[in-house]
């Protein structure tokens, strides 16, 4: 084990299998828990630092002399707290979710976006009649949603530039960036309906496949007067844009 330089607090490692799932803790303290192999994917583990500079034990549980937990470790750190070099796992972006027991960042956008026009509701009927947020164009809809994500998401890129396609450029106007996922943003209004939408999506989808950090692509598509005549056919022929260097999903609301 590992002691504070005051000898009143211990820190044990960390055993956690090369996709990130945590086998222990307590390494030290409860070594019968150990493991050679993950028994969830069958991976071979680890208890520290595999720069071969560093080789510091990966921090576990910290507890007091006397035994009680300070700080639990439920989740492998994604870097070396001692020489920052990133551990196998860190893009293993599937078993991060699996591990914390959260949705996976998809299904959170699709859970944010259904519940977006209740939330543009709730914002019209403020207290004694504030002033608040009222969601007029599609720069509306971009700031509300950008707040939201905020709740779920550490590294967003608004307005994100992509290469250029065809001599020219474009901006998608959101990026998840470590989870690869680009958000383009569209509120129908008088004049920009199903027909539109979908010319102005396609070519977005064309130009956004260039991006090297967009894997995924979301269109959200905010229609609060219910313009759309024929939303499963707009998905329909926006989704069948996926190729196999960008998968596009399209989320219609309300």
């Amino acid at each position: 084990m590992l002691k504070n330089r005051h000898g009143t607090e211990q820190q044990d490692t960390m055993q956690v299998c090369l996709n990130g799932h945590v086998i222990n803790a307590d390494y030290h303290k409860y070594s019968e828990l150990n493991r050679h192999n993950c028994d969830r994917c069958g991976e071979k583990t680890i208890t520290q630092c595999l720069n071969p500079e560093c080789n510091k034990p990966i921090p576990g549980n910290l507890r007091k002399a006397t035994g009680m937990i300070i700080e639990s470790q439920q989740t492998a750190p994604d870097f070396c707290p001692y020489c920052s070099k990133a551990f196998p796992w860190h893009k293993n972006e599937a078993a991060k979710y699996l591990e914390i027991g959260i949705e996976k960042p998809i299904e959170t956008l699709q859970k944010v976006i259904s519940k977006f026009h209740s939330i543009v509701k709730k914002l019209r009927n403020r207290y004694n009649s504030r002033e608040t947020l009222a969601v007029k164009d599609e720069y509306d809809v971009q700031d509300l949603l950008d707040a939201l994500l905020v709740l779920y998401f550490e590294d967003i890129r608004r307005e994100e530039p992509t290469p250029s396609y065809a001599t020219k450029s474009a901006k998608i106007d959101f990026l998840l960036k470590y989870e690869k996922i680009g958000i383009e943003v569209k509120m129908t209004r008088k004049g920009l309906a199903d027909k539109e939408i979908g010319e102005q999506l396609i070519i977005d989808i064309k130009k956004y496949k260039a991006h090297p950090d967009c894997e995924t692509l979301i269109c959200f598509i905010y229609d609060p007067e219910g313009k759309i005549r024929n939303p499963n056919a707009l998905i329909n022929d926006l989704q069948s844009q996926s190729k196999g260097e960008l998968k596009t999903l399209v989320f219609i609301n309300p």
